[in-house]
């Protein structure tokens, strides 16, 4: 769900000629040692919920993130000089146990997300042409369509564990499933285009839950009492630092990677200085994308055939979110794009509309294939302008927005060609699981949804990483 779900990860795995150089000093001694019962690389999403329930099950983990905070792709903006805070990156979550609970341990309070604060959505034409912006929009939703896809809950609510053969029904483009719906899209921004995508990956992102919920069938979505996402990986952070099961998490730059029959050995260059873990099991919480693979394999991972095979077909797809001050877009105002004369009217800046907070607007961006971030920035600012020209926000010509938060959130979501789903891509992806003393989670394994990635670790994951501990 795109709401949501959905920080940014910047390569864990991109090293510094510095810490190679301090490394490749420190390499003629012996490094300092420290042993763990599993180490896991990436402190997104997935990684820490991982870290934090193996914790609380008496086991030792070790962390590593390259960024100075968890949490991935949750972004928080704290407003200077106050305490408000507005979350938009990660902005809702499922109203399921994993997460009650997960949010309970923690000491983070949640509220059921209140869809009756007074906003005005309007629709604008952002990507040239008129911009000025309407109330309406063309509908065709039958969310029939979508809650009929119980057919396949069994097998789309957690992982991909597809039967074989697939139906052909979600090989198919969603724009042969469903006509254009503005509410779906919402839900899968950051998807690229979204009607050419498989219905498959369509209704792993778009779930049956949300359509349930929208259907007046489940009760709402939930969010923090504070408007602070963000404060559950400030706490998950605590919780790993304060030394309980002798677990760690680290900031850290990866520097060696070596697997054996029957552990598994890091070596990491920390602030501190260079050290090496042991420890029995390895759980790799980023993207598996081929260029991560890589970069984990020149640190002296072997790589498997497999491995190697299976992250060499996943495209992804590019994901932005931004703060933007000097907008002039009222307050209680959002913009959401739409221009029909576009191929099937997908917009590549979704929206942009007031965060809440007096001067400050939220935008987001997606495109299916690469963009650099200037040009993001340089494309929203266009399409401001021309919203800003044509409503009358433009101050006489002196419009000046001003970029105070940008994230891009690529790789954002992982999918394959229709040929390798029908051949068994998602099945020998599963084997993976557990070879080589390695265990795989995060968003490729089940969706760019945090509720539904702590539901696939929880249930799927975390069993088979206790159970090759004992």
């Amino acid at each position: 769900m795109s709401l949501a779900i959905s920080v940014i990860w910047k390569s864990l795995l991109s090293i510094s000629l510095g810490f190679l150089d301090a490394y490749a000093s420190l390499a003629a001694s012996p490094l300092p040692t420290a042993t763990t019962d599993v180490v896991i690389i990436g402190g997104g999403s997935a990684g820490t919920y991982t870290a934090i329930r193996l914790q609380q099950q008496g086991k030792s983990v070790f962390v590593i993130e390259k960024e100075d905070v968890l949490g991935g792709r949750i972004n928080t903006f704290h407003v200077p000089g106050t305490s408000t805070t507005f979350d938009y990156g990660v902005m809702i979550f499922a109203n399921i146990s994993v997460v009650n609970e997960y949010f309970a341990d923690m000491g983070v309070a949640l509220e059921l997300l209140d869809v009756g604060v007074a906003r005005t959505t309007k629709y604008a034409k952002l990507n040239g042409g008129d911009a000025t912006a309407t109330t309406t929009v063309p509908t065709s939703v039958s969310w029939s369509n979508v809650t009929n896809s119980a057919t396949y809950a069994p097998f789309l609510t957690t992982g991909y564990d597809l039967p074989d053969p697939v139906p052909e029904e979600l090989l198919m483009p969603m724009a042969s499933i469903e006509a254009f719906d503005y509410t779906l899209f919402t839900f899968n921004e950051g998807s690229g285009n979204m009607l050419a995508q498989p219905t498959l990956y369509v209704l792993k992102y778009f779930t049956l839950f949300d359509a349930q919920i929208l259907a007046g069938i489940q009760p709402g979505f939930l969010t923090t009492a504070a408007h602070n996402n963000h404060a559950l990986y400030d706490a998950a952070l605590a919780r790993l630092q304060s030394g309980a099961n002798n677990s760690a998490v680290a900031v850290n730059n990866v520097t060696r990677i070596v697997r054996s029959a029957s552990s598994v050995s890091v070596s990491v260059f920390t602030p501190g200085g260079a050290k090496t873990v042991h420890a029995k099991q390895l759980v790799i919480a980023i993207p598996p994308t081929l260029p991560n693979l890589i970069s984990l394999a020149t640190l002296g991972l072997d790589l498997t055939a497999n491995e190697r095979a299976l992250s060499a077909q996943f495209n992804n797809s590019y994901y932005w979110n931004m703060v933007i001050a000097g907008t002039g877009i009222p307050d209680n105002l959002f913009i959401d794009a739409v221009d029909f004369a576009a191929p099937d009217a997908i917009p590549a800046l979704y929206g942009v509309g007031s965060a809440g907070v007096d001067g400050l607007a939220v935008a987001y961006f997606g495109r299916p294939h690469h963009m650099g971030d200037a040009q993001v920035k340089a494309e929203t600012v266009a399409a401001l302008r021309r919203l800003a020209r044509a409503s009358g926000w433009d101050n006489n010509g002196t419009f000046a927005p001003e970029f105070v938060g940008f994230h891009n959130h690529a790789p954002f979501l992982l999918t394959v060609d229709v040929g390798a789903v029908r051949n068994g891509f998602y099945r020998r992806l599963n084997a993976l699981q557990g070879v080589k003393n390695t265990w795989w989670t995060g968003a490729a394994w089940q969706a760019p949804d945090s509720s539904l990635i702590w539901n696939f670790t929880e249930t799927v994951v975390l069993p088979k990483v206790m159970e090759s501990l004992r």
